[in-house]
């Protein structure tokens, strides 16, 4: 197989020069703006007896779902609509490959409203869905040996653009066992500038 030269031209840069070759290869490269949706939750969670406070951080961008459902996450999530929809969203939680908390509501949503979380769903990930109906709350929760099948609690929306909210749900499994969570998840949008590589 042959390697075009600007390849071998870029090899040679990192292996000779390590952390050096990086400005040659923005000069190479140039830049690209990267667009991002992130969610920060400082999370207060009670498993059992036991609490833990932990930073829960999630990114998402175009590359991870389509354009357009970026684009709408980014108005419903961000810019307070317009248009109403069924958002889901994810962090990874708990140490653990596969461990998240997963959240379902309504988007956009008023300061101040205070909506009921009563139902479990399954599986995880980023969407925005038209509301057609608006479906109730729901939160779906997987740990190392846990996975809620009830919940019950409350989702207060403290600013809607961008949305930040107060969170205090209890998840219950199969076998009787709780996690509480609480904590006010808050939503950005933001561009990037990262390097291209052609």
């Amino acid at each position: 197989m042959r390697v075009p030269p600007k390849a071998l031209a870029l090899a040679a840069l990192v292996t000779t020069q390590g952390c050096a070759g990086i400005g040659a290869l923005e000069a190479l490269g140039g830049s690209c703006t990267q667009e991002q949706l992130i969610v920060t939750w400082q999370a207060a969670i009670t498993r059992g007896t036991s609490l833990s406070t932990t930073l829960l951080v999630a990114t998402l961008t175009p590359d991870d779902i389509s354009q357009t459902e970026f684009n709408t996450l980014r108005k419903a999530l961000t810019e307070g609509g317009p248009g109403t929809y069924n958002v889901t969203w994810t962090v990874p939680a708990f140490n653990v490959n596969g461990g998240h908390i997963t959240f379902r509501h309504g988007a956009p949503l008023p300061s101040g409203e205070t909506q009921q979380v009563g139902t479990t769903l399954t599986g995880e990930g980023w969407s925005a869905q038209p509301a057609t109906p608006i479906l109730p709350p729901a939160v779906s929760l997987t740990a190392d040996n846990f996975t809620a099948t009830s919940a019950t609690g409350s989702i207060t929306v403290l600013a809607s653009s961008p949305l930040r909210l107060r969170i205090d749900v209890t998840t219950r499994n199969a076998a009787g066992e709780t996690i509480r969570l609480t904590g006010d998840p808050r939503f950005a949008y933001q561009k990037v500038t990262r390097t291209c590589i052609p």
